[in-house]
């Protein structure tokens, strides 16, 4: 069994008690209104880089060709709407992505949000299987981070690319997220998300760091 979520839950009673449900929409809100940084504390303290995001990515500005792949689905998809219709969703369709798709409902206007579909090639990576369960039962505190990035995409019915690490203490890989929203009238019903692997923030880090003993 994997150690990652163990090594993760030791954080759990003192970020929980600080990040609780109104702090978490506060920051939601915030990164709706378009402060990219609205996170950067959370994660500091989860012992996590800063993530990187983006609102409103272009073909040209997603580093990942499966991403691209899927925003132009996306968007030939939603025509003149601000989303496609939740009925468009076509497994044949995205085929090439299926493995790294999630599907994501709703719940009660983004109090919380279950997983329909978690796709098989990210949860071999993640070792995780979030199938049926919802964001609130992931055992990890990222699970505040995710309910802050899709109640944000909910809240301003836009695409939102972002690039996460988990804690600088865990070595495990970052991802690279690709949150689309899906409409019922005009209402955001589901999220399809394309997740894929990339290489930690930190990482990047060290590589550019100069050797010791020579000026930054």
């Amino acid at each position: 069994m994997s150690a990652f979520p163990h090594m993760l839950s030791r954080l759990q009673g003192s970020v929980s008690r600080k990040w609780d449900d109104a702090a978490l929409w506060t920051m939601a809100g915030a990164l709706a209104a378009g402060d990219l940084k609205a996170c950067d504390v959370m994660m500091g303290e989860l012992g996590s880089p800063p993530p990187e995001m983006l609102w409103g990515p272009t073909l040209e500005t997603l580093p990942e060709p499966l991403l691209a792949f899927l925003l132009e689905w996306w968007n030939e998809a939603r025509g003149a709407e601000f989303a496609p219709p939740v009925e468009v969703v076509d497994p044949f369709a995205l085929r090439p992505a299926l493995g790294h798709l999630s599907l994501l409902d709703v719940v009660d206007g983004g109090a919380d949000f279950r997983y329909r579909i978690h796709g098989s090639l990210t949860a071999a990576r993640a070792r995780w299987e979030w199938t049926g369960r919802r964001v609130s039962e992931i055992e990890t505190p990222m699970r505040f981070f995710f309910l802050v990035n899709y109640r944000a995409v909910v809240r301003r019915r836009l695409p939102l690319f972002s690039t996460h690490t988990p804690p600088i203490n865990v070595r495990m890989t970052a991802w690279h997220r690709l949150i689309l929203p899906l409409r019922r009238d005009d209402t955001v019903e589901r999220l399809l998300v394309g997740i894929l692997p990339t290489d930690r923030q930190d990482a990047l880090a060290d590589e550019d760091a100069p050797p010791p003993g020579r000026p930054t």
